[in-house]
């Protein structure tokens, strides 16, 4: 499976996605938020003619800060390949510690040759084991958020990191310390747990820090209304001035002679 091959067809050419139009079109908009909110980080490595694409995919919720590890392994599948400019041509794998490609992908990426055998102690030992029977029962490779965001972002026509020269400009050799800094998937699932609650806790003091509010400013209103140092609804009728007024006295009238 190519780069390619996966972006459009992940369950093999001819196999059928329900509603893979529409799940597509959800992917890329997520896509689109994650990378305008929190970005993408991408480190490069070479061993021999294998190149691993190691990336920090951040979770979508603006809440939490969790972090995945997804790698992409691009191996030549002939040697025609080693005369390619870029990789694109170029057999690939996959790893990711994000529990939805952990318990519904990882077993058959394993299964069919996909997934990348050198990470396979980040995961305990039943989950390439045994198939993921509830959650995919018929062993279909498809969709997966974070592996999509990782390989979506390759494939954007404006960055050179499929390009053998851009490569060989930044890439680093590969070595077990980086494999060592790859977080296991029940690492993943703990840091999960807690930044859950820590969110929950945030939401909590949020709540009372409102309902306080609410309490107080009710308290501040009855303490004017008994102090009267409130504004009344009363309407209050002002006695109006009255002007004295000189009464001129009247004057008798003589009477003529």
């Amino acid at each position: 499976m190519i780069l390619e091959d996966f972006l459009k067809h992940p369950a093999g050419k001819g196999a059928i996605i329900p509603g893979k139009d529409d799940l597509l079109t959800r992917l890329n908009i997520r896509f689109d938020f994650m990378l305008d909110k929190k970005g993408v980080n991408v480190n490069i490595y070479t061993h021999k003619d294998d190149v691993y694409y190691h990336f920090l995919i951040p979770t979508e919720t603006l809440e939490r800060n969790n972090v995945y590890d997804v790698v992409i392994k691009f191996t030549p599948g002939d040697k025609s390949n080693l005369l390619d400019k870029t990789y694109k041509q170029y057999n690939i794998e996959f790893f990711s510690n994000c529990p939805s490609f952990v318990y519904t992908y990882a077993y058959v990426a394993n299964l069919n040759g996909y997934f990348i055998k050198e990470l396979a102690d980040k995961y305990e030992q039943e989950t390439l084991k045994y198939p993921p029977t509830s959650r995919n029962p018929g062993n279909i490779f498809g969709y997966e958020k974070s592996i999509y965001f990782a390989c979506r972002y390759l494939s954007n026509k404006n960055t050179q990191l499929l390009y053998k020269s851009y490569v060989e400009k930044v890439g680093k050799p590969l070595t077990n310390d980086i494999f060592n800094d790859i977080k296991t998937a029940n690492k993943v699932l703990e840091e999960i747990e807690r930044e859950k609650k820590v969110q929950k806790e945030e939401k909590k003091k949020a709540a009372i820090e409102k309902l306080n509010k609410k309490q107080k400013k009710m308290l501040n209103d009855r303490l004017e209304r008994a102090t009267g140092n409130t504004k009344s609804n009363v309407n209050i009728v002002q006695k109006t001035k009255t002007t004295n007024k000189k009464i001129d006295k009247i004057k008798p009238i003589k009477k003529k002679r």
